[in-house]
């Protein structure tokens, strides 16, 4: 093949075809566990983090509850890969080689935030969460009211392999994956 702007626009469009078929094409569950939220700059704050409080009924004046209990923020961290394809393998006509490696680049590009989302589950037992804790302990403080703090568990300890168990129903999941842009650029932990 030639190398001309043409030939090297059909490679291209080829080479991303292959990618967008093996990014359709990868299964992802991340999405079960943490709350995707884009993001347009370096880091997002979630000072909200720790202070919803419950309903209750209705009697006397309003309370108006305080959000900004913690100065809680995930900074995003872009990821990248990058593949170069010979002049060599362009002129012999060989670019078909690759259609795979660019499929499977689209396969794991799907599945990257899978593994930083339950990297992050796994870390959970030594990694601090917005309330300087690990996440996973016995002492969580939660606020009953204005004056009342109780410890709350998020654990039990074993002998055996760790197992989760976790309620995806919510609106707020127990995980934060960071989206900017397009592309998926970070998986932290709340």
């Amino acid at each position: 093949m030639l190398i001309t702007a043409p030939n090297l626009n059909n490679l291209f469009t080829g080479f991303k075809t292959s990618f967008n078929k093996g990014f359709q094409g990868a299964p992802s569950t991340y999405q079960k566990i943490a709350m995707e939220v884009p993001s347009q700059t370096g880091e997002e704050k979630y000072a909200w983090l720790g202070s919803l409080p419950a309903l209750r009924e209705w009697v006397g004046p309003r309370i108006v509850h305080n959000l900004e209990v913690h100065g809680y923020a995930i900074e995003n961290r872009p990821f990248e890969v990058t593949i170069s394809v010979s002049q060599d393998h362009i002129e012999d006509d060989k670019a078909g080689v690759f259609t795979p490696l660019f499929e499977n680049m689209g396969y794991e590009s799907r599945r990257h935030p899978d593994s930083l989302v339950y990297e992050l589950l796994a870390s959970g037992f030594a990694d601090h969460c917005y309330d300087g804790k690990p996440f996973f302990a016995e002492d969580h403080p939660i606020h009953t009211s204005e004056s009342v703090t109780v410890p709350h568990s998020n654990m039990q300890d074993g002998d055996g392999p760790a197992w989760f168990l976790i309620d995806g129903s919510r609106p707020i999941k127990p995980l934060v994956f960071q989206k900017r842009g397009r592309v998926p650029v970070s998986g932290v932990r709340t």
